[in-house]
């Protein structure tokens, strides 16, 4: 048996690397998400504090690593897509088409995911989101979200 390189998926004969490898990507996209999520928190945390909020950390942590998990939960799709429908020099339509369909439902995935996980603005006194009327989404004077 000849020996080839562990990093050459198409070629690979033995197929006990595979779920070292697929784990060792999870763990990477993972560990990535949750440090930005982690820096993210400590940054609103930092400016909730320099403006006089009250907003703890652990709030803070809690809010920003939720959202960044979403993030991670839907980066190995997009992976998927892009290994799929990669790129070539001569086929560009097919994967174009499939790009677009992918952004698409991205988008519908990640807002009905964040609706799922909670508000993203929130009272940092009382912990409720605001209520903002319909009619001043579309046009109309600009919104108090929290009347003093």
């Amino acid at each position: 048996m000849t020996r080839m390189h562990p990093l050459n998926t198409i070629a690979r004969t033995d197929n006990r690397l595979e779920p070292l490898l697929s784990l060792r990507l999870v763990t990477l996209v993972l560990g990535i998400w949750i440090l930005l999520g982690t820096f993210l928190g400590i940054q609103n945390y930092l400016n909730a504090s320099a403006g006089g909020s009250p907003l703890t950390l652990a709030v803070a942590l809690n809010r920003s690593i939720r959202r960044y998990l979403l993030y991670a939960v839907l980066t190995f799709p997009c992976l998927w897509l892009c290994r799929r429908y990669s790129f070539t020099s001569r086929r560009w339509l097919v994967p174009l088409l499939a790009h677009l369909v992918g952004v698409g439902s991205f988008m519908v995935l990640c807002t009905g995911l964040r609706q799922g996980i909670g508000p993203v603005v929130v009272n940092a006194e009382t912990g409720a989101s605001p209520v903002i009327p319909f009619e001043f989404t579309i046009e109309g004077p600009p919104v108090q979200l929290y009347p003093k």
